[in-house]
């Protein structure tokens, strides 16, 4: 028994003693080491440094500066530590089958490039061929190891696309896995950050993927969160959840049904991703939405009315352009259909085709009139709005059409509406057609892009209601005409101070009303002791055919000049209008012909006399609120006439009033009137 005993103690004494023989010499093994990479892969491992073993826990090889290149390119990755704790007994008896419990990478980088060809520098320099793994020295093939746990930490990435000229940089915290056989699933975790020159990533990975084989990666139930920036704008915490099918041979990824969520935006997609040849690309399906895409607009400092999106369509994004086909969807209560592409060139270019089925202004625009004055009392007159982007324009080619089924604004329906857009860097196209107020409207705007912009505007009126249009019923009738008009710059400003060009209509089968004219001729008829026609007259007017011509120069509130003629009533207005104000003045003379030749007949004392009016006041007010307010200059002076009694027509107290009373530009026209009338 004694004999047996030492002869076990001395046995494991032996192999004791042989086995820290084999382990004071590791570097033996740096050859069988890289053989195992090379032969199973199309890379080749180099340890620079020397080999060592740690004892315990568990025992271990170490070794330093290790590099790994595709065979016959430069080094894709290296690392400043690497630990591999091995099955010892396989690899001291060489066994071809050797487990490899865990494997630590740490402190290094790794270099991804894809050159001017589209080929990335980890790929084979045969891609083509089917990579077989080689059996030493012309035995049996080496079977791949087992590896039960892979870390990586504090790994620099760094990437670059030699084609696309865009470069990332990153930092790998931590990456570990489970068993790595092929064949069989394994779990995975992932810390790092991610930036190129404008933007940065900071995440958190996990999921499961299995290694099907050398070509093909599957991986599911895998879930990647975290937060990052664009330029300034921080963004708010993502997460991404996914699963998907990676093709090595083809360069494709087949992603399945993938949800990310920012922010409240939702979007699911799902698709193939082709990294082969020189434009990958990504081809599938999306759908998107949103319970708030005002706040997510405001984080890029961008003012978004829409509330509400939701939208699905096809997608096929790459770098050169995106494409979204079969698009359907609803911002708040506008449902949309169409589709749109965009190249972000140079210049870029946006196209498509989007139909609308309703669309409300009132749900985003002020309402009218709402102009607030600033703290000096006075509306201000410099108005900001954007008409013609022309700096955006500049670099982005356009060829887009918008229709609508039925656009309501300010509680107007237009009907059927269209717009057509096209712009090639240089020069601007827009026509726009509708139906509204019983008619029909066309315009058509041509900017010229220069450093100086110029545009002409063309609008054409077919059988416009203009009940409808007025919603005062002053003056009504069936309007038909057109304009030719131009002006310099690019807002509503540049417009008011510079908008020139002529106008002509015509106005058939309607009413006017002449309640104003009447007031003047009722108080003239008590000064003259007598009654004239005019206060026969109805207070509406029916008439058949009205022509009139309208002359803009220098802009909107100044300059322009009215003339018409209905029947036998002629008018003239010089005046303007202030569209931000959203108001007018007008100085307005009318004159009556000789004659029973129309249904406006006066006395022949009357006809030739030229009535002055000034009209004056806010879009909406009625044609006898805007000419007989409390500021109309001939109100008043008829009014003082007829308080002091001045039957006597005294020239020299008419003289006096017009003189105090009457603005200096009516001055003439009024004592032509007084002078008529009185015969003086």
């Amino acid at each position: 028994m004694k004999t047996v005993f030492w002869a076990i103690i001395i046995l494991v004494g032996g192999m004791v003693a042989g086995t820290l023989f084999l382990l004071e010499n590791p570097d033996r093994f740096k050859d069988q080491i890289a053989s195992v990479v090379s032969t199973n892969s199309d890379y080749e491992l180099e340890i620079a440094g020397e080999l060592g073993w740690r004892y315990w826990p568990p025992i271990a090889i170490e070794a330093s500066n290790i590099s790994i290149a595709v065979k016959g390119a430069e080094t894709l990755a290296s690392f400043g530590q690497m630990e591999i704790d091995v099955d010892l007994l396989p690899l001291l008896t060489q066994r071809r089958l050797i487990g490899i419990n865990r494997m630590r990478l740490s402190n290094g980088s790794i270099t991804l490039i894809v050159d001017e060809a589209g080929r990335g520098n980890w790929e084979s320099f045969e891609p083509d061929t089917p990579f077989t793994p080689a059996p030493p020295n012309g035995g049996p093939p080496t079977i791949p190891p087992t590896l039960h746990e892979l870390l990586l930490q504090n790994i620099a990435l760094n990437y670059s696309d030699l084609q696309s000229e865009t470069e990332y940089t990153g930092k790998i915290t931590s990456l570990k896995t489970s068993e790595l056989e092929i064949g069989k699933p394994f779990d995975f975790s992932l810390a790092a950050d991610l930036a190129d020159a404008e933007n940065a990533a900071s995440f958190a990975a996990s999921g499961r993927m299995i290694y099907r084989d050398t070509d093909k990666v599957a991986f599911e139930e895998t879930v990647i969160s975290g937060s990052g920036r664009t330029g300034d704008v921080a963004l708010p915490e993502f997460q991404v959840t996914t699963a998907g099918e990676w093709h090595a041979d083809r360069s494709t990824l087949d992603l399945k049904p993938t949800s990310i969520a920012l922010g409240t935006l939702r979007l699911t997609t799902s698709g193939l991703v082709n990294l082969a040849g020189s434009a990958p690309h990504y081809d599938g399906i999306m759908e998107m939405e949103s319970t708030d895409l005002t706040r997510e607009a405001a984080r890029f400092d961008l003012d978004l009315p829409i509330t509400t999106l939701q939208f699905a369509t096809g997608i096929y994004a790459s770098a050169e352009y995106f494409n979204f086909t079969d698009l359907a969807g609803q911002f708040d209560n506008s449902p949309f259909t169409g589709r749109l592409r965009y190249s972000p060139g140079d210049p870029a270019a946006l196209s498509g085709d989007i139909r609308l089925e309703q669309f409300n202004t009132a749900d985003y625009l002020e309402p009218t009139g709402q102009t607030q004055p600033s703290s000096s009392g006075s509306t201000p007159t410099d108005d900001p709005t954007v008409l013609i982007p022309a700096e955006e324009l500049r670099t982005l080619q356009v060829n887009l059409i918008a229709r609508i089924r039925e656009l309501t604004h300010d509680g107007e329906p237009y009907l059927n509406p269209k717009l057509d857009i096209k712009s090639d860097t240089k020069t601007l196209r827009m026509t726009a057609n509708t139906e509204a107020y019983g008619g029909r409207l066309v315009s058509d705007l041509t900017s010229y892009l220069d450093e100086s912009v110029v545009s002409d505007v063309r609008l054409t009126l077919d059988r416009l209601d203009l009940k409808s249009i007025t919603e005062i019923g002053d003056i009504t009738g069936s309007l038909t005409g057109n304009s030719d008009l131009q002006f310099d710059g690019t807002t509503l400003e540049d417009l008011s101070q510079s908008l020139s060009g002529r106008s002509t209509f015509t106005v058939t089968d309607g009413t006017l009303n002449v309640t104003p004219i009447k007031q003047i001729a009722a108080t003239i008829d008590q000064l003259r002791g007598k009654t004239s026609r005019i206060a026969e007259w109805p207070d509406i007017v029916p008439f058949d055919h009205m022509v009139a011509s309208h002359v803009f120069s220098g802009g909107t509130r100044t300059g322009q000049v009215l003339t018409s003629q209905l029947e036998n009533l002629h008018l003239t207005a010089q005046g303007g209008f202030d569209p931000v104000r959203e108001t007018l003045r007008y100085d307005v003379t009318a004159r009556f012909e000789r004659g029973d030749n129309g249904r406006f007949s006066v006395s022949d004392e009357l006809a030739g006399v030229r009535w002055p009016l000034s009209c004056e006041g806010p879009f909406s007010a009625s044609i006898s609120e805007l000419c007989f307010g409390d500021d109309g200059a001939i109100r008043d002076l008829v009014a003082d006439i007829v308080k002091q009694e001045l039957k006597d027509r005294g020239r020299q107290r008419i003289d006096e009033l017009i003189e105090d009373k009457v603005p200096d530009e009516l001055k003439d026209l009024t004592r032509d009137l007084f002078r008529n009338l009185f015969n003086r």
